[in-house]
């Protein structure tokens, strides 16, 4: 996935081959790479990254999510169990949902909370989207080098969306960042059929959806698999969404998330009051 960037793992959020998902200036993913470049694209070049306003280790980057593009910048913070310490918020107050060496990440213009672990890089600047629904409060696993390029294994952010339909929302937004995310030299990746699973948190009624997608390319740097899962609550009378991004296997797996990072990421999805 590469960090920010279009359609292609090895540039930033570049991963596949549609404008959807998070720009960033990684690549890993073999989606972190806006631009619509896919995983097989050639990255940018290292001194324009320099240029880009995005700041990941103080750098400026692009990243794009499954597909998103983004603009970002990239911050720490620390936290894990109900801790104020440690916890970042973005357009508010934290939850006290955060586990004591994770990230809190509250979403105030979105109405969600969530939790990334504290080696995640916060985007506190950064925007991009999936599908139709814009997101931002982006958060990159990460970051590790393969062939010159940055790139990473993992990424989360949240939008909003004026459809009620929370199912259709999440499974419009895994589908579209999926697609993005996972193309290499253009060719799109193959899709699984969405899993659907409701859900309760705090009262609020709401739906995770997972989508799979499978590169048809291989490639020494990118994944060949990556896992999509939106979460989308009802929010007033539409929907929050939360999408999480991540590469599966491939060489550089160990600096991804790891199966029970991605369920608490996940779980730890809540609506605010």
């Amino acid at each position: 996935m590469t960090y920010p960037h279009d359609g292609d793992q090895t540039a930033p959020y570049r991963g596949q081959p549609a404008p959807q998902g998070f720009h960033s200036q990684y690549t890993g993913l073999g989606t972190f790479g806006a631009g619509g470049h896919g995983q097989g694209a050639p990255p940018p070049n290292p001194g324009g990254r320099r240029n880009l306003v995005v700041a990941l280790s103080a750098l400026a980057l692009v990243l794009v999510l499954g597909g998103i593009t983004a603009l970002i910048l990239v911050n720490r913070g620390s936290d894990d169990q109900p801790t104020a310490e440690g916890t970042r918020s973005t357009g508010s107050s934290a939850t006290s949902q955060a586990r004591k060496d994770w990230q809190q990440i509250t979403s105030r213009a979105n109405g969600v909370s969530f939790q990334v672990p504290h080696t995640w890089e916060i985007q506190e600047y950064a925007v991009g989207s999936a599908g139709a629904v814009s997101l931002s409060d982006i958060a990159v696993a990460e970051p590790f080098e393969c062939q010159g390029r940055p790139m990473i294994q993992g990424q989360v952010g949240a939008g909003t969306s004026s459809e009620s339909n929370a199912t259709v929302v999440a499974t419009s937004a895994a589908q579209a960042v999926a697609t993005g995310s996972y193309a290499i030299d253009g060719k799109a990746p193959t899709l699984s059929d969405p899993t659907v699973s409701p859900i309760q948190r705090g009262g609020v009624s709401g739906v995770v959806v997972t989508v799979t997608a499978t590169t048809t390319e291989v490639s020494a740097c990118y994944a060949p698999k990556g896992q999509v899962t939106a979460v989308a609550l009802q929010h007033g009378g539409g929907t929050a969404l939360v999408v999480v991004n991540v590469a599966l296997g491939g060489p550089h797996a160990d600096t991804g998330p790891t199966p029970e990072d991605l369920q608490q990421i996940v779980a730890s999805v809540q609506p605010l009051d």
